[in-house]
């Protein structure tokens, strides 16, 4: 049930699959209470097991991912947990490894509805990027979970930059969306910018792995794949100012990518904005029907642009999302990361500031009109007045 590619699999024929697996009186469902079984899902992690460390994690990474997609999430992970459990003390790096990330991904896919700016949700991010920056080079790391995985990343840091639209496969949308629509959307400009720092040295560290590992590999799904990640990435922060200093920086990877002779992008180099996007469109249309470009967006109406940017010949179809929510914030615990205290500090201080801005100003105006002293000239004096006492001086 891994997704590869959408040259070689249809979203409607897997969405039908999982539909007759999972709902009571499916074709499959018989089957369905097999696969999710404890031994059975044990077998299958066995030969994950004894590969080396980044084919590993990439391996269990779409079981992981399998066990969302079919839901029965818990069940696997208190199967993978019980095996940890038994051979943990081993000391195999593989099983470390691997561990470590799935507990990373698994908070990350827990903080769906969790409002907790820059706090866990941000952290947490930079962290899976760390763990899986130990099977990055490795050629067997560079697998259809590990994409899939920096897609959703992708996507759930686009949904929070561009709240109310966002360009983004169709593919994306069906697989990723349903997860993430009840995150909490800020309006604060401050938090945009903290996710579109986070969003720019996501894709960084996708554009590090390509390079390092395209010249290994002659599989062209996954090289397809992994352009349509920076190229989405590019068009939703491109697009949307003010952009970030690492911005700039993932502008000029991203361009070592596309000179990688096996991606064969040489295309789309030096493309920006509209060009990008039309380009995409017309590299989507060689899908025949199985995969397009979306815009999702949050108004009400007709829409016929992206960021002033006509529609109209791109071939992009609207998604509605529904509207956007203003709801109290789920909180997490303090974060413990110092630079994490000092953003959270520097918000509360920002957001203070919005609401209190014209009351403050009164009250310093006024203070320094009651404290100040005033000078009354007469004909061949000068008066000074305290007015934070009762005392005057006259020369």
């Amino acid at each position: 049930m891994e997704f590869r590619s959408s040259y070689e699999q249809s979203l409607e024929v897997l969405s039908h699959i999982r539909s007759e697996l999972t709902s009571r009186g499916g074709k499959y469902h018989t089957l369905y209470q097999c696969l999710i079984e404890d031994d059975t899902t044990e077998y299958r992690m066995g030969p994950a097991l004894q590969k080396s460390i980044g084919a590993c994690m990439s391996s269990l990474l779409a079981q992981y991912q399998t066990s969302l997609f079919l839901d029965y999430k818990e069940r696997w992970r208190f199967t993978f947990l019980e095996m940890r459990t038994r051979i943990m003390d081993r000391g195999d790096l593989s099983l470390k490894y691997s561990w470590e990330l799935l507990t990373l991904v698994n908070q990350f896919m827990s903080e769906t509805e969790a409002g907790d700016f820059p706090g866990r949700f941000c952290e947490n991010i930079y962290k899976i990027l760390g763990a899986m920056a130990r099977g990055k080079n490795s050629l067997n790391f560079y697998s259809p979970s590990v994409i899939s995985l920096y897609e959703e990343l992708t996507l759930s840091l686009i949904f929070l930059v561009r709240p109310y639209e966002f360009l983004v496969p169709d593919s994306w949308h069906r697989l990723y969306f349903r997860r993430w629509e009840r995150k909490y959307r800020s309006p604060s400009v401050l938090e945009r910018f903290r996710y579109k720092q986070c969003l720019a040295k996501v894709c960084l560290s996708f554009c590090e792995m390509v390079i390092n590992i395209e010249g290994k590999t002659t599989d062209a799904a996954l090289g397809r794949r992994s352009v349509t990640v920076i190229v989405v990435c590019l068009i939703n922060l491109g697009t949307f100012f003010p952009r970030t200093r690492e911005y700039a920086e993932l502008w000029r990877k991203s361009q070592e990518v596309f000179r990688c002779a096996r991606l064969n992008a040489t295309g789309i180099l030096g493309l920006r904005g509209d060009a990008l996007i039309g380009r995409l469109s017309k590299v989507f249309l060689e899908y025949r029907g199985k995969d397009s470009i979306r815009l999702v967006s949050g108004y009400h109406g007709w829409v016929d642009s992206f960021a002033g940017i006509p529609l109209k010949g791109n071939r992009i179809k609207v998604v509605t999302s529904r509207p956007i929510e203003e709801r109290k914030r789920h909180l997490w615990k303090p974060s413990r990361d110092q630079r994490t205290k000092q953003l959270n500090a520097a918000h509360i201080l920002t957001a203070y500031w919005k609401l209190n801005r014209r009351r403050v100003l009164e009250r310093m105006k006024e203070h320094r009109r009651y404290c100040a002293p005033r000078y009354k000239y007469a004909k061949n004096c000068c008066l000074l007045v305290d007015m934070g006492g009762d005392r005057n001086w006259m020369y």
